[in-house]
C-alpha cells in the first residue's frame, strides 16, 4: 500500500507537472496573442492619425485656397467699382463742362453775359 501510495503521488505529481507545463504553454499563447492584437491596434491607431493629419492639411489647403479666391474676387470688384466711379466721375465732369458751353452759348445768344469762373473769383 505504500507503495500504491508512492505511484499516486508520483502521478499525480507527474499530471500536475503536465497540467502546469500545459497552462504555462497557453499562457504564452494569450501573451503572444495580445502583443499581436496591441501592435494591429497601434497599427491602426497610427494609421487613423496619419489619415487624421491628411484631413486637417487637406482642409487647410481647401480653406486657404477659398481665402484666396474670395480676396482675389473682392479684389477685382473693387477695382471694378473704382473704375466706374472714375469713369462716371469723368462723365458728370465733362456733361457738367458741356452743360456750361450751351448755356453759355445759349445766353450769349439770347444778349446775356455770364461771368466767367476767372471774373467771379477775383474779388
Amino acid at each position: 500500500m505504500e507503495l500504491a501510495v508512492g505511484v499516486v503521488g508520483i502521478v499525480v505529481a507527474v499530471v500536475a507537472v503536465g497540467v502546469a507545463v500545459w497552462q504555462g504553454r497557453m499562457s504564452k499563447e494569450q501573451l503572444d496573442l495580445a502583443r499581436d492584437s496591441e501592435g494591429r491596434t497601434q497599427s491602426a491607431l497610427d494609421e487613423i492619425r496619419r489619415l487624421s493629419q491628411e484631413n486637417r492639411d487637406l482642409a487647410a489647403g481647401v480653406k486657404s485656397d477659398i481665402d484666396t479666391r474670395i480676396n482675389k474676387f473682392l479684389d477685382q470688384q473693387l477695382a471694378r467699382l473704382e473704375q466706374e466711379t472714375v469713369s462716371k466721375a469723368r462723365d458728370d465732369q465733362m456733361s457738367s463742362a458741356m452743360t456750361e458751353k450751351i448755356m453759355g452759348q445759349m445766353f450769349s445768344g439770347l444778349g446775356f453775359n455770364l461771368p466767367s469762373d476767372d471774373e467771379g473769383s477775383s474779388d
